[in-house]
């Protein structure tokens, strides 16, 4: 006659493991996040991860969104209303955020009622613009001058005041052909 051994699972440990499943995935949630691809916003030019020379200007098309610069005139529009944030090679503000986000923590900025100003944004690659273009004549030059010289620029949505409309943000890459030195 065969031996025959039969193993049974402990009734306890699968209970306890189910237990500490439920657990750990009632405790995964994204509480805000909208998870939904937004395709208001389709790059027309350059072609993503192009070679191109500067000047380069950065073309889109725009769906569902009014361009416009004031509160009173995006009160007169139905669905959302505003202009374009344009950052270069950096990432934009949190949604809800407005442009002065980024001058929070900036002591001299502080000291100064004027800052937050265009060339203060200038100089850190942030930019606004009513236009579905922006023209970019220069940038700066790679520490290695070897090595291919790629660039980003996200788009975002800006109400009136300069809040960030949601959490899209739309980006392309691109890489620039320098000659000379």
């Amino acid at each position: 006659m065969r031996n025959m051994v039969t193993r049974r699972a402990a009734p306890a440990s699968i209970i306890t493991l189910a237990a500490l499943m439920a657990v750990l995935v009632s405790g995964c949630s994204f509480t805000g996040l909208s998870l939904v691809v937004d395709d208001r916003l389709t790059f027309v030019a350059p072609q993503d991860r192009a070679a191109v020379d500067l000047p380069v200007t950065i073309e889109w098309e725009v769906e569902d969104f009014t361009v416009t610069t004031t509160t009173r005139d995006a009160e007169n529009v139905s669905g959302e209303a505003g202009y374009f944030g344009v950052f270069i090679d950096r990432t934009p503000q949190p949604p809800g955020e407005d442009l002065q986000w980024f001058a929070k923590d900036d002591e001299d900025c502080k000291r100064d009622p004027e800052c937050p100003d265009d060339d203060y944004f200038s100089v850190r690659g942030i930019h606004t613009t009513t236009k579905t273009s922006f023209a970019i004549a220069q940038l700066p030059r790679p520490v290695d001058s070897n090595r291919r010289e790629f660039h980003e620029v996200t788009v975002v949505l800006l109400d009136p005041d300069g809040v960030r409309i949601g959490e899209s943000a739309w980006t392309i890459d691109f890489e620039i052909m320098r000659s000379g030195p």
